[in-house]
């Protein structure tokens, strides 16, 4: 089994996609399949017609979506988990050639496709906000942790010059007390160096920020392009 990512399977999907069925109406044997599908049991002895497209979605990457929707002749819908099922059934072509769509069944279907994509457009909005949110409390959480990091050095370093300091002022002669004052001046060095490197994080911190708003900006920026992959006129035997 190949994963979908892999050059072959991908192949695979572009072969499939670029082929033309032909307009034959399909009979789907239900009765004989020995398989039990009950929410295709109400649509037994039916025909109707079924329409399929591919929308892809490009916003920083490109994603594929498959919509089916299906109806009967009497106006009854058939949902696109149904349609789905449909293709678990054996199939076999009809003689004669598929009829037109009457304008208010094409309508039904159209209408139940636009419900679809309204959906997944929705899910991907929330999709985004998801990961725009994940994403922005890591940013927060990393500062946050380094402002106690931070915060709990600058108070040891802050201790050990205070206490060195006042060895420097009781030390016995003038060579300690030079010797104390060059380390106090070297914790001071090391408590300057500790906020530098706090405001070149904080700096990156807000860069990211930055990068990570342009990037949910330029997913909601979405293009879609929308092929029929066909449109047939079925009997469910």
């Amino acid at each position: 089994m190949y994963r979908l990512g892999h050059p072959l399977a991908q192949k695979i999907i572009e072969q499939c996609k670029a082929f033309t069925p032909d307009s034959k109406p399909l009979t789907f044997d239900y009765s004989k399949s020995g398989k039990k599908i009950s929410i295709l049991e109400p649509l037994v002895g039916k025909s109707g017609f079924m329409r399929v497209i591919c929308q892809a979605v490009s916003a920083l990457e490109t994603e594929d979506f498959i919509f089916l929707s299906g109806v009967c002749d009497d106006g009854a819908a058939v949902d696109a988990e149904q349609c789905r099922r449909f293709f678990s059934l054996g199939a076999s072509e009809q003689p004669s050639s598929c009829s037109s769509v009457p304008e208010h069944l094409r309508a039904k279907l159209e209408e139940m496709l636009r419900l679809q994509q309204k959906d997944t457009a929705a899910k991907l909005t929330e999709r985004n906000g998801v990961f725009f949110e994940i994403e922005m409390d890591k940013l927060d959480r990393w500062a946050e942790d380094h402002r106690k990091s931070l915060k709990t050095t600058l108070d040891e370093l802050d201790l050990k010059i205070k206490d060195t300091r006042k060895e420097a002022r009781s030390a016995p002669n003038l060579p300690t007390k030079l010797e104390l004052q060059r380390q106090v001046r070297q914790l001071e060095e090391k408590r300057n160096a500790a906020w530098r490197e706090y405001d070149d994080d904080a700096q990156q911190v807000e860069l990211k920020k930055d990068a990570l708003l342009d990037e949910i900006s330029q997913r909601l920026k979405q293009q879609t392009r929308q092929e029929e992959l066909f449109l047939i006129r079925w009997h469910l035997n």
